[in-house]
């Protein structure tokens, strides 16, 4: 009996973002901003800020410290979903049943996704000049899925995607850092396999390896962010934010949209290459519009909170063309969270903790440094129903770095 890591890492090197079933795709996502619900658009201070919002790579630094160096490595996470143990042990336990059997029979397997993550990010912040703080790093993205359903337990659902690409990020901010912007760059390599396959066959490496090597396709693609962030008077007053990710440069006109159901002209990262999958989702990575609002009261003279509210994934149509996901429930795309540390807003705290909420799920998580390193653990819920009605995935998070 093979184990299920085969399936996870048997036809990939290694790592990239997708979403399983209908979940709103996300290229990649950081473990400390979603413990705070994934806000992070106007809060973005951290090498995260790549990915939530650019401009937020001058906020790194103090406001009158306009040079340094910062680096991370490896900037670690590894995650799994609550059900990844049972889906596992299953499978693995499954004898001389079948997979079919198992889903249609046991309550362990049958409706209960299989989820894992593994990513790395090494990456280094710097100054250009006073005025142009600057990112340069690479990353490694990937995350495998499977799902069977109860009510069809002869197939899987299979869901593995590897990314690995670069990220040079250039930023520009005023004298006072108040106001901030940036553009970035990102060549993507991207490996996946998105389809389905006899349930049975999870347990069959052989028959694994033929399906990767017949469906998967194999792309490339140039992605472009851009971002913005306003803060009224210093770090304790309101922030604005704004942020383009996957700006759109190319549409593809019969993307099978899973939240309109409906063949659609979408804009954003467009993949090119084999594709032995050309529906997959994963081949257009759509336009995700984001805006945000942060505020960081300090109470006493110690304990700080900074608070954040977001709404992602907004969604622009001119005439039948969109720039991002049509169909997508309004309440999925609000974020909001709470960061509480103790110490300066404007220095890396000591530790945190992060609580939030995010497409109505509860969010919550922990980060500690201890001289260059630095620990965060994260659980979130993952909303992977297309329909209003909700349907949770708890998955859990833990990054691992050390700072230089």
């Amino acid at each position: 009996m093979m184990k299920l890591y085969s399936l996870i890492f048997g036809g990939i090197a290694c790592a990239a973002p997708h979403a399983f079933a209908q979940e709103i795709p996300e290229h990649y996502l950081p473990a400390g901003p979603a413990g705070s619900g994934g806000a992070g658009v106007a809060s973005a201070n951290d090498d995260d800020a790549i990915w939530t919002n650019p401009a937020g790579i001058a906020r790194v630094r103090k406001a009158r410290s306009k040079t340094g160096t910062r680096t991370k490595i490896p900037n670690l996470i590894l995650g799994a979903n609550s059900n990844s143990k049972t889906f596992y042990g299953s499978i693995q336990g499954a004898g001389e049943s079948t997979i079919e059997d198992l889903a249609a029979n046991a309550d362990g397997l049958g409706d209960k996704p299989f989820w894992v993550r593994a990513a790395m990010f090494p990456v280094t912040l710097v100054s250009l000049s006073p005025s142009s703080p600057a990112a340069f790093g690479i990353y490694m993205n990937s995350v495998t899925s499977a799902y069977i359903d109860s009510a069809a337990p002869s197939d899987a659902q299979i869901t593995a995607i590897s990314d690995i690409g670069g990220v040079i990020t250039l930023g520009q901010t005023n004298s006072s850092n108040r106001l901030s912007s940036a553009i970035q760059i990102r060549p993507i390599y991207r490996y996946s396999l998105e389809n389905t396959i006899p349930s049975d066959d999870l347990s069959n490496k052989s028959a694994l390896q033929h399906h990767f090597t017949s469906m998967a396709n194999k792309a490339t693609a140039l992605a472009i962010d851009v971002g913005l962030l306003y803060t009224m008077a210093d770090y304790w007053f309101p922030t604005f934010g704004l942020a383009l990710l996957n700006v759109p440069l190319q549409c593809k006109s019969d993307y099978l949209n899973p939240f309109s159901e409906k063949r659609q002209k979408i804009c954003g990262t467009k993949f090119s290459g084999n594709f032995g999958s050309p529906d997959a989702m994963s081949t257009v990575d759509p336009a995700d519009l984001r805006a945000g609002f942060a505020i960081t009261p300090r109470f006493g003279r110690d304990v700080t909170a900074r608070i954040s509210i977001d709404i992602h994934h907004y969604a622009v149509a001119s005439g039948s063309t969109y720039y991002g996901l049509p169909g997508i429930e309004a309440g999925k795309l609000f974020h909001a969270g709470v960061e509480i540390f103790k110490g300066s807003p404007l220095e890396p705290p000591p530790y945190s903790l992060r609580l939030g909420t995010s497409q109505g799920f509860f969010t919550y998580g922990v980060e500690g440094r201890i001289g260059y390193m630095s620990i965060a653990f994260t659980s979130y819920g993952q909303d992977i129903s297309a329909r209003t009605s909700r349907t949770e995935d708890r998955r859990a998070l833990l990054s691992l770095s050390g700072e230089f």
